[in-house]
């Protein structure tokens, strides 16, 4: 879900969040490129009782992404609203081994692991991975992933 949709306001926002059903994940990507408006699209008040108030979303898991965790108010963090907080790092290469094996098997690992040249991020080595349908090829080539 995007909070800069062009039809984004505070009732569009709790609707669709409300059709969701019990256990479902969703997601609201790009938080820090988020602007709250003050005429007419999502507010943070909207937000904010999209989140937590009346119409609250229990049974629901709700991930809000950023890139800049500083761009998001306190107010949104609080606990209650965010009640957990992950940071993604750079993968190592034994994490990154791991990714290749998960895509490709085992049998090139060991290659893959020497021609790493990290640390990366998961969504560039993921890229790579996929990028490849030959295993050899991949791990051959793991030390071109930016």
């Amino acid at each position: 879900m995007s909070l800069t949709h062009k039809n984004a306001n505070d009732e569009w926002l709790i609707d669709m969040l409300s059709r969701a059903p019990m256990g479902s994940i969703i997601l609201i990507d790009d938080y820090d490129r988020f602007v709250p408006s003050h005429t007419g699209g999502i507010t943070i008040a909207g937000l904010l009782n999209a989140l937590d108030g009346v119409i609250a979303q229990t049974g629901k898991i709700i991930i809000l992404a950023a890139n800049d965790i500083s761009m998001i108010p306190d107010a949104v963090l609080r606990p209650g609203r965010i009640d957990r907080r992950f940071t993604f790092g750079l993968t190592d290469t034994s994490e990154a081994a791991e990714l290749f094996e998960r895509f490709h098997g085992s049998e090139y690992k060991t290659t893959f692991a020497q021609n790493f040249s990290g640390p990366r991020s998961a969504s560039s080595i993921v890229a790579h991975l996929m990028r490849y349908e030959c295993a050899l090829e991949a791990a051959e080539n793991a030390g071109s992933i930016l």
